[in-house]
C-alpha cells in the first residue's frame, strides 16, 4: 500500500462522500427563491463556524453540490463559500488531518519558497499591484481579482494526480518521476505528523511545483463585455493575446507555459503559467485573461467540472442546456442574473436536478 493509500484511509469521507439528491431538489423546489437558498448556505455555513458537528454530513453531500449547481460561488467578488465550507467540515471532521495538511503546506513553502503559506498572500498583492499598474492606462473596463489555492484544494490536485485523473502540461520522464517523489513524500509527511512521528524525508527538485502547483496562487483578469462585440468568443482570442503582449510583464517574472486557450465547459480565456523569481526562489503562479461573459458561460457550467449529474437524459438534454446557456446568458449584465436565471430555469423545466 502507498503512502497516500494509507492516508486515505484515515479520511473515509474525503474519497467516499456521495451526494444526497433527494435532499438537494428539497431545498432547491421547496425554497421561494434564489435568496431562500442562499440563506439555507449560509446557515450551514455559520453552523460549521459554531463547530455544530451534525451537519457535516449535510455540508458535504448536500449543500455544496447544491452550491455548484447554481452557481452560488462568485469568485470576481471574493465569495468562496463552497470552498470556505468543505474546509471547515474537513477541520471538524478530521482535526488531526486537517492540522497536519496545514503544517506540511507550510513546510512545503519553507523548502521550496522560503516563506509560509501565509505570507504568500504578501506576494499576491505584489502581483496584483503591478498588473494594476500596467492596466491604469489601458483605457478598459476590468477587475482584477486573485486567491491563494486552499489546504484542501491543494491536496485535491495532488490527489487527482495519484489517480491519474490530472496531467501535467509538460511531458518529462524527469518531472514525472519527481511528481511521483512529491506525492510520497508529502503523503508520508501528512501521516506522520498525524502519528506524532518525526518528519524527516525531504523533497526533490523545486522545478516540480511549477508543474503541479501552477495555480498555488491565481489571478483573473476580467474584461466587460464591451471588450468583445458582439461576445464573439472567437475574436476573443487575438484581443486576448493582443492585451498579453502588450500589457502583462512584470519585473523578476518569467512565463514557462502559455499562453494557452481553456475551452472546457464552453469558456475561451487565456492563460499562462509565471514563475516569480525571489531570492533565487521559483514561486508559481497562474494567471486568466478573460471577460464577463466567458466568466459567465464558465461558472454555469461549472458543476459538470465538479462530477454532478446535470439532467435526467444527459445526451439529449445536455446540448439544450448548452444552447440555453449560451443564448441566454448573453444577455445578462452581471453574475446575480445569471444565477437567478438557472434557478428560473431549474423551476420552470421538468428536468431531474442532479
Amino acid at each position: 500500500m502507498t503512502y497516500f493509500n494509507q492516508l486515505l484511509t484515515y479520511i473515509p469521507e474525503y474519497s467516499n462522500a456521495n451526494i444526497d439528491y433527494i435532499k438537494c431538489k428539497d431545498i432547491v423546489y421547496n425554497s421561494n427563491s434564489l435568496n431562500d437558498v442562499r440563506n439555507y448556505v449560509n446557515s450551514i455555513y455559520n453552523k460549521l463556524l459554531r463547530s455544530e458537528q451534525e451537519v457535516i454530513n449535510e455540508a458535504l453531500n448536500v449543500t455544496i453540490p447544491i452550491i455548484y449547481r447554481l452557481s452560488l460561488d462568485d469568485s470576481s467578488n471574493n465569495y468562496r463559500i463552497a470552498s470556505a465550507i468543505r474546509n471547515k467540515a474537513f477541520k471538524l471532521l478530521y482535526p488531526k488531518f486537517y492540522d497536519a495538511l496545514i503544517e506540511e503546506i507550510d513546510y512545503l513553502c519553507y523548502r521550496y519558497f522560503n516563506c509560509s503559506y501565509d505570507s504568500l498572500n504578501t506576494i499576491i498583492n505584489d502581483i496584483s499591484s503591478q498588473y494594476e499598474f500596467n492596466l491604469k492606462n489601458s483605457n478598459l473596463k476590468y477587475i482584477i481579482y486573485f486567491r491563494l489555492k486552499s489546504p484542501l484544494s491543494i491536496f485535491d490536485k495532488l490527489y487527482k494526480y495519484y489517480e491519474n485523473k490530472k496531467d501535467l502540461k509538460i511531458s518529462d520522464n524527469n518531472i514525472t518521476n519527481e511528481l511521483n517523489n512529491l506525492l510520497n513524500t508529502f503523503s508520508l509527511n501528512v501521516l506522520n505528523r498525524m502519528l506524532n512521528k518525526n518528519v524527516s524525508t525531504e523533497y526533490g527538485n523545486s522545478n516540480i511545483l511549477l508543474w503541479a502547483l501552477p495555480d498555488l496562487i491565481a489571478f483573473t483578469i476580467q474584461f466587460d463585455q464591451d471588450f468583445i462585440k458582439g461576445k464573439n468568443l472567437g475574436v476573443a482570442k487575438n484581443k486576448y493575446k493582443s492585451v498579453y503582449n502588450k500589457i502583462f510583464k512584470i519585473t523578476n517574472s518569467t512565463v514557462y507555459y502559455g499562453p494557452s486557450f481553456s475551452e472546457k465547459w464552453y469558456m475561451n480565456r487565456l492563460y499562462f503559467y509565471s514563475m516569480l523569481l525571489q531570492s533565487g526562489n521559483k514561486i508559481p503562479y497562474e494567471t486568466f485573461i478573460r471577460t464577463n461573459y466567458d466568466y459567465y458561460i464558465g461558472y454555469s457550467y461549472y458543476n459538470r467540472y465538479k462530477n454532478i449529474s446535470l439532467l435526467i437524459h444527459p445526451k439529449e438534454e445536455q446540448k439544450k442546456y448548452k444552447i440555453f446557456i449560451v443564448n441566454n446568458i448573453k444577455h445578462c449584465s452581471k453574475f446575480e442574473e445569471v444565477q437567478e436565471l438557472l434557478y428560473k430555469e431549474i423551476n420552470n423545466r421538468d428536468w431531474l436536478l442532479f
